[in-house]
């Protein structure tokens, strides 16, 4: 992801872009060093991005389940 300015957006500012509070929380979710993330969206940034959109998506499936939970024993 660039920025308007032609300068490479941090992997933090990445990840806090799609909806998580930081790499540290991509690092949990995926169990991959947040060495191992940078690399990969330094190296293979279509490969980041698609593990990135995968991981935004179950934690928004997962809070939607949680709300359907919490519905059906209210």
């Amino acid at each position: 992801m660039r920025l308007k300015n032609k300068k490479l957006m941090k992997v933090s500012d990445k990840c806090k872009l799609a909806g998580l509070k930081n790499l540290v929380e991509l690092s949990e979710m995926t169990g991959r060093t947040s060495g191992t993330l940078i690399r990969w969206a330094n190296t293979d940034p279509v490969f980041f991005d698609i593990v990135l959109r995968g991981v935004v998506s179950k934690k928004n499936c997962e809070a939607l389940n949680k709300i359907n939970e919490k519905k059906k024993h209210d």
